[in-house]
């Protein structure tokens, strides 16, 4: 698909008016390769390198593809008629989604938890082969090329999470840390008269901790400095980390995870904790930054 203008992306697509309802898929989709004017503004960065993300929009006689980075956005109009067929293909801890289009292929992976939303958007528009691991629909060239992306910018990859799981000593030592952290975090909103009110402040501030910071940035001040992450237990990111932060005031949750395989927190919000330099060392002579493949 080469670039088009506006008017032509109007011809190709249609157009809808501005209070229309628009089906719209936004930010759930990675792009692999197929677009010629998106690998133009790529180069040889992928779309986290460009801070950049996928939306797609339904139009009457197509689809929108647009890569957008705040307000700039550059788009891409492919007619329904150019389809010949939508296949979804499944592996263990991602799908890619193959556009086989009358010119060339196009190409877009994501992560599995969204694949009943993204196989509903497109089951609505034309039909889908939906099939689960199969090698020879997928090319060895495009597997590369988005785990490649997973291995830089993620931690979903082809790999389970216990063989890169943070070792017991590296967990205790983010306990300390982080418990030392909130220590200090509570002095100075304890009233040093009154001591009465100390075990509340501290809880809320225990919890508020975890929250933030294993929410927002699947970290903390502990496991920054063991180079160790919060993931789901398929090696996304996790949603459940209101729930793993709640488990933790379970009496002696703490340290449940020196007497078990993974901690109660852990288990319950199906989660764990892995050791960053453990992935790199374990995948980084399969996925490498090359020449020959440009993510």
């Amino acid at each position: 698909m080469n670039f088009m203008t506006k008017s032509e992306i109007k011809n190709e697509v249609g157009k809808k008016w501005f209070l229309a309802n628009q089906n719209t898929l936004n930010a759930k989709i990675i792009y692999i390769s197929g677009l010629d004017r998106f690998d133009q503004y790529l180069g040889n960065s992928d779309q986290k390198d460009k801070s950049s993300v996928i939306h797609i929009k339904e139009m009457p006689k197509g689809l929108i593809v647009s890569l957008a980075k705040l307000f700039s956005t550059n788009k891409v109009g492919i007619n329904y008629s150019k389809f010949k067929r939508i296949v979804l293909v499944k592996f263990e801890r991602y799908s890619i989604i193959k556009f086989e289009t009358v010119a060339s292929p196009i190409f877009f992976g994501f992560a599995n938890k969204d694949f009943a939303e993204i196989e509903s958007f497109f089951a609505s528009i034309i039909k889908i082969d939906f099939i689960e691991d199969n090698k020879l629909q997928i090319g060895s060239e495009i597997k590369i090329r988005f785990e490649n992306y997973l291995y830089k910018n993620t931690y979903l990859l082809t790999v389970s999470t216990d063989d890169i799981k943070a070792t017991k000593i590296k967990r205790l030592l983010n306990y300390i840390v982080d418990i030392l952290v909130i220590t200090v975090m509570s002095i100075p909103l304890i009233d040093k008269t009154d001591f009465s009110n100390y075990n509340f402040i501290i809880i809320i501030i225990f919890l508020f901790y975890y929250w933030i910071m294993e929410g927002v940035f699947s970290t903390t001040i502990g496991k920054i400095i063991t180079n160790t992450k919060v993931v789901g237990t398929d090696g996304s990111s996790s949603d459940e980390t209101f729930i793993r932060t709640i488990s933790r005031i379970i009496p002696f949750e703490a340290l449940s995870f020196l007497i078990g395989k993974n901690g109660w927190h852990d288990s319950i919000s199906k989660t764990t904790v892995i050791d960053i330099d453990m992935r790199k060392k374990l995948l980084s002579k399969t996925y490498i930054k090359n020449s020959s493949n440009p993510y």
